[in-house]
């Protein structure tokens, strides 16, 4: 196995087996199932190859055809997500509802920055000497990259007022000026002084406004629990939940103010930088009062926690904040949940001071905070974070919309939309993540951090130590987001029940391909009504789930591009040793570790335009 050299360079691993998805244009999944079987021969780990290519269907044209055929006999066409919908009601494979994959918003680019002092234009001396020619004596202009001042440098002895005023002409420097500047330059240099970097006009800067402001009157800034030498969550240093009564005021919005632009020294407007309006969203219970000027008072209406939460969304008209603030109820248990609490099922959040006993169960559409441990067999699950103070054993499960925090995981599994930080150790343990996962490897924890089990982080994972020289059996899995492979998977099965229906239609209308020529001579050739309304409705359906079909691969391609992009930037990061036999797949790239080693990065890296994993010193 290859091992960065000195100075940082890399070299590659062992040659990598490579899973290479059979759809063109799209990236192939994972299973739900990675970590438990998959063998050094398979071409495809198990369930993920596709049984019918899903690139763009040669029909495509076909059934647009088709489709303004039908609306132009007035015949109403459902949406691709409505079918979409129907088609999922029906599948008894779906479990859960489809999650449309986030836009992510693009980030607005500034402006150039102007020419560099390094890069102006030096210009000879204007001045002509007897003979009619230009003197070699240099007079430089530059101006500076705001364009906020202009300078002269390497003045030559004896340069007159007029040669400085030709100078800047020729740099269209017209602005800001100074004849104090201008002429003591003159003197100077009558007395045979040679000058630099002498600034002789300044333009007039921006003023920069202001972006919208929520100023709170209480203080809401949350924090997460500090992980404690022995790996332990100290719940004393984690602000859970601000509650405020009924009246009490939460904060103002102070409107956007717009700056004034300025002027350069070349006579031009320099506008100031673009300011970001914040429109607040208030939910149920926060009431608004205007009090005038653009300023709006929020007032809680009820005996509440305070949740927010901040976006940026990009318009027409550009970029904009939303500040969404709602009052949530807060359940605080304080003992074990067990036979004298009973399950909890809770809208907000939830305290709990105690311990989750085995076989007990948490929901919370908000943050659950566990002063204790989750035994064996429990299972907690929040729209928001799961903390925990003490350690999560045998086959308890964590389902977390946010980030999930703990001593240890034994056993476990844990399902994250956000970061997953372990104080100690991780053995034997399921994680899956959209974020990063830490491994803290404190207390019970130092020196074998992550043992065993499944690791699975789409956006990095970073660790004192990873496997053991007693149990090889660790799969790592970075840059694969495993909701987005969930939603990849639910797809695919809506496509392959698509397929299946379009075959039956086809073979109802007594076609075996998509033709809308031949379609509509069937439509045209059937003289019995009530027979040519049943072959409409078929079409209708068949060109309805056409649009479906092209719809869902549009998302697969989306898909692919995230986790492509996921793949690239994810890495692995071993601080301390990295012992053989665990199994670690970076995007498409799989191998396993062969000797032992320590301190290294692993990445994706391209090469020959093919990605392959090289690994790299700390």
């Amino acid at each position: 196995m290859g091992v960065a050299g000195s100075g940082g360079d890399t070299q590659p691993l062992l040659a990598p087996r490579v899973y290479l998805g059979t759809l063109p244009g799209t990236w192939q999944c994972l299973p739900d199932g990675l970590g438990s079987e998959m063998s050094d021969d398979e071409e495809h780990p198990s369930g993920t190859a596709p049984a019918e290519p899903m690139g763009a269907a040669p029909q495509d044209a076909e059934q647009e055809k088709l489709k303004s055929f039908l609306q132009c006999a007035g015949i109403e066409l459902r949406s691709a997500p409505a079918v979409e919908a129907e088609l999922e009601a029906a599948m008894a494979t779906a479990a859960v509802d489809p999650v449309d994959p986030e836009l992510a918003h693009p980030h607005l680019s500034t402006r150039r920055r102007a020419r560099r002092r390094d890069s102006s234009r030096h210009l000879r001396r204007s001045g002509q000497d007897q003979r009619g020619e230009i003197s070699e004596e240099a007079l430089e202009v530059w101006v500076s990259d705001d364009h906020l001042s202009a300078h002269l440098s390497a003045i030559p002895p004896e340069t007159t007022v007029d040669e400085i005023l030709r100078a800047l002409k020729v740099e269209n420097v017209c602005y800001g000026l100074s004849q104090d500047s201008i002429e003591a330059v003159r003197e100077r240099s009558a007395l045979g002084e040679t000058l630099a970097d002498v600034v002789v006009a300044r333009g007039t800067a921006p003023v920069q406004g202001r972006e919208g402001i929520f100023a709170w009157a209480v203080d809401v800034g949350g924090r997460s629990g500090t992980i404690l030498e022995d790996g332990s969550i100290d719940l004393r240093d984690r602000r859970l939940m601000v509650v405020v009564r009924e009246g009490d005021q939460l904060g103002k919005l102070l409107p956007a103010r717009e700056g004034k632009p300025g002027t350069s020294v070349f006579g031009k407007e320099i506008p100031p930088i673009p300011v970001r309006p914040l429109k607040v969203i208030p939910g149920d219970g926060v009431r608004a009062v205007d009090e005038g000027n653009g300023v709006t008072v929020y007032h809680a209406g009820r005996e509440a926690g305070i949740s927010h939460k901040e976006r940026e969304r990009v318009t027409r008209h550009g970029s904009r904040r939303e500040l969404k603030i709602d009052l949530v109820a807060v359940s605080h248990i304080e003992q074990d949940v067990d036979y004298s609490t009973g399950h909890v099922d809770f809208k907000g959040d939830v305290v709990i001071d105690g311990t989750v006993k085995a076989l007990f169960q948490v929901k919370a559409t908000g943050t659950v905070t566990i002063g204790g441990d989750v035994e064996s067999n429990a299972h907690v699950e929040a729209g928001g974070d799961i903390l925990v103070n003490g350690g999560v054993h045998g086959h308890a499960e964590l389902i977390a919309g946010g980030s999930v925090m703990a001593k240890f995981l034994q056993h476990a599994s844990v399902h994250a939309g956000g970061d997953v930080e372990i104080g100690a150790y991780l053995f034997e343990a399921s994680v899956k993540t959209g974020g990063h996962l830490l491994a803290g490897g404190k207390g019970e924890g130092s020196g074998r951090a992550v043992v065993g089990g499944l690791v699975w982080a789409a956006q990095g994972i970073e660790a004192p130590s990873l496997g053991s020289p007693s149990n090889p059996r660790l799969k790592v899995v970075v840059g694969i987001d495993p909701e987005q492979v969930t939603q990849a998977e639910r797809a695919r099965a809506k496509l392959r029940a698509i397929e299946a229906r379009e075959a039956e239609l086809l073979k109802m209308l007594g076609l075996k391909r998509f033709d809308a020529r031949l379609i509509k001579e069937r439509l045209k050739s059937t003289a019995d009504a009530s027979e040519r309304a049943t072959k409409v409705g078929h079409v209708k359906k068949l060109t309805e789930l056409g649009s479906a079909h092209k719809h869902l691969r549009q998302e697969l391609e989306q898909i692919s591009h995230h986790q492509q992009e996921l793949a690239s930037a994810g890495t692995l990061k071993v601080n301390g040793p990295l012992f053989s036999g665990p199994e670690i797949r970076i995007g498409k790239q799989v191998f396993l570790v062969a000797e032992d080693t320590r301190a290294v990065c692993l990445r994706l890296q391209e090469e020959d335009a093919n990605s392959i994993i090289v690994m790299q010193d700390m």
